[in-house]
């Protein structure tokens, strides 16, 4: 259920109303002075006499001028009220206090949820991370798309070139690449410009058929420069 407001919101009593009235009619056309409400949704009002008396209802809905409440809110007692008598959304007390409730749940809630999470530096994580890997056929050129996935789990199908697309900025970024021969074989890898090798030696891979090979790719500045680590060969 949603507190709805509205700045001067204030008429007057079309008709008498009974202490047990649960409807009751605005002064033509002011209606739309007042929130408009829907299914659950609410707004505090209080009813005043000219003596002074007054009662605090509660507003679940308004159709045009009608307004349907619920009496005696907040401790007050339910009384008649005339034509002319005033009615005013006014904060209430208690209205109040429930929003404050509300907005501490809300805030507990986020503080909880903020807590279970991984700090930004340090802390520890239980149990298994596991992380999405991308399954494909490689064809004699294929993207590695760095928005997709930081594992690449790839069958050779022909000597292939390699590309680096969607590489992050101003982070560092690591892919894992499982390169398999296909039932052939005597497929090779071609890798972009920016991949540097250590030694300048670029790895040959296993050219057996079924045979898997694992290559590693860092770069630290947006993708300007790839460095490639052999992890591990002839699988």
């Amino acid at each position: 259920m949603a507190l709805k407001l509205s700045n001067n919101a204030i008429s007057r009593l079309a008709g008498n109303i009974s202490n047990s009235a649960t409807t009751l009619s605005l002064a033509p056309g002011d209606g739309a002075l007042f929130p408009s409400l829907q299914a659950g949704d609410w707004f505090p009002a209080t009813l005043l006499k000219n003596s002074g008396d007054f009662e605090i209802v509660r507003v679940t809905d308004r159709q045009v001028d009608i307004l349907t409440i619920e009496r005696a809110q907040e401790n007050t007692v339910a009384l008649a009220f005339g034509a002319g008598d005033r009615i005013e959304l006014r904060l209430t007390a208690a209205t109040i206090a429930g929003e404050f409730s509300r907005i501490e749940a809300l805030a507990q809630g986020a503080v909880t949820t903020a807590a279970a999470a991984l700090p930004k530096a340090g802390g520890s994580m239980a149990g298994p991370l596991n992380e999405k890997a991308v399954t494909a056929n490689s064809t004699a050129a294929y993207a590695i798309d760095c928005a997709a996935a930081n594992n690449f789990n790839l069958t050779l199908t022909a000597n292939c070139t390699f590309t680096l697309v969607n590489v992050p900025a101003n982070v560092a970024c690591g892919i894992n690449l499982r390169l398999k021969q296909d039932a052939s074989g005597s497929r090779t890898a071609s890798w972009p410009a920016s991949v540097r090798w250590a030694s300048g030696d670029v790895p040959v891979l296993t050219t057996a058929a079924g045979k898997v090979d694992y290559i590693s790719l860092l770069t630290m500045d947006g993708g300007a420069t790839w460095d490639g680590f052999v992890g591990g060969r002839n699988y």
